[in-house]
């Protein structure tokens, strides 16, 4: 891997990294509580209710309350 390609890479990876700060930061806005407290938490809540954008058909019965509830009781 060269030095272009790497720094590529890194780029990215911090344009993916403030994006998902920014989720972040605006799902816990919306709860109105910090139950968020790592990116892979975003993708769990989304798993469980769903997400029609991703094809992502969720568990049914599981809507946003409830994937938060879950997350702030059992973690990610």
């Amino acid at each position: 891997m060269n030095t272009t390609t790497f720094a590529n890479l890194t780029h990215e990876m911090k344009n993916v990294c403030e994006y998902m700060g920014r989720v972040m930061k605006k799902c816990n806005e919306n709860i109105g509580y910090d139950v968020i407290q790592s990116p892979e938490q975003v993708i769990d809540i989304l798993g469980l209710m769903g997400d029609s954008s991703d094809n992502i058909p969720g568990c049914p019965g599981v809507g946003e309350k409830t994937a938060v509830k879950l997350i702030a009781d059992f973690g990610g």
